[in-house]
């Protein structure tokens, strides 16, 4: 209930606030949490439907982390479905995402040690 209750403020939030970064991240957290949820529940057409939501707002708020955590989730909802094509594709953009976005990270990282 309070994953719903969240997602609901969100979308009253996106609705007044379409282009604010901090709430189309919120967003994409919330609907990633409802895609984890169905996807726990066993409910696959709901979970991808959830994190396509969440990745349609991660991409918009430029959200690296989120966006590449979502394509694995994708990528886990197309290999239980049996779609290897689709799988294969998403996880090799997560895959590409994830190096672009920690050579960039891991240097700035270790300077702050």
């Amino acid at each position: 209930k309070k994953i719903y209750k969240a997602v609901t403020l969100v979308n009253k939030s996106l609705k007044k606030n379409v282009r604010n970064s901090l709430v189309l991240k919120t967003a994409a957290n919330c609907y990633a949490a409802l895609g984890n949820y169905y996807w726990s529940a066993g409910m696959t057409s709901k979970a991808r439907h959830a994190y396509e939501k969440a990745l349609a707002h991660a991409r918009r708020s430029k959200f690296k982390e989120r966006i590449i955590t979502l394509l694995g989730d994708l990528g886990s909802v197309a290999t239980k479905e049996k779609n290897w094509n689709e799988a294969k594709k998403i996880l090799l953009e997560a895959a590409r995402k994830a190096e672009i976005f920690y050579k960039k990270a891991l240097p700035a990282a270790l300077v702050r040690l």
